[in-house]
């Protein structure tokens, strides 16, 4: 099992806020308007303010800056995470293959590359579930996790 450099609570806050992109992208536009169920469900949303911009959602600047960060191995694995995921035949074995592959190849910004991808969300999680991590059982609060201070002592 490789060990990971990027904190998996950073993953899962790239996930969430890939996934509030994609939803905000999506729109309440779930379909052409002949399906009075679809309009029923808009009509929900709309109620709901789920897409509301004053809410504090996700805003693809965030998450743009988030994964500009991160330093040069986490960007590599934020990547090697999502490939592993994409791929359902790829096993935690294929990690350092991956990872060569990723280092190798990358020539867009991570940033970029990433916010390119559809199903970003879903990739980032498959991949840390193939590790055994669940973003559910992490259960990132909704901001950047900040490294641990160091414990004070005492004389």
């Amino acid at each position: 099992m490789p060990e990971l450099t990027i904190n998996p609570e950073k993953v899962c806050f790239i996930a969430m806020r890939a996934r509030g992109i994609a939803a905000k992208e999506a729109g309440p536009g779930l379909g052409d308007g002949s399906n009075p169920h679809d309009q029923g469900i808009e009509d929900e949303i709309a109620d709901l303010d789920l897409l509301d911009d004053s809410l504090d959602d996700a805003s693809e600047e965030e998450l743009r800056n988030a994964i500009a960060s991160l330093n040069e191995d986490e960007q590599l694995e934020l990547i090697t995470l999502m490939r592993l995921g994409r791929d359902d035949t790829a096993t935690p074995d294929d990690w350092g293959e991956v990872l060569e592959q990723v280092a190798a190849s990358q020539d867009t910004p991570p940033e970029d590359y990433l916010l390119g991808t559809p199903l970003l969300a879903e990739y980032l999680e498959a991949g840390l579930d193939k590790l055994g991590i669940s973003c559910t059982e992490l259960t990132p609060s909704g901001t950047w996790p900040e490294p641990v201070a160091p414990a004070k002592t005492t004389r």
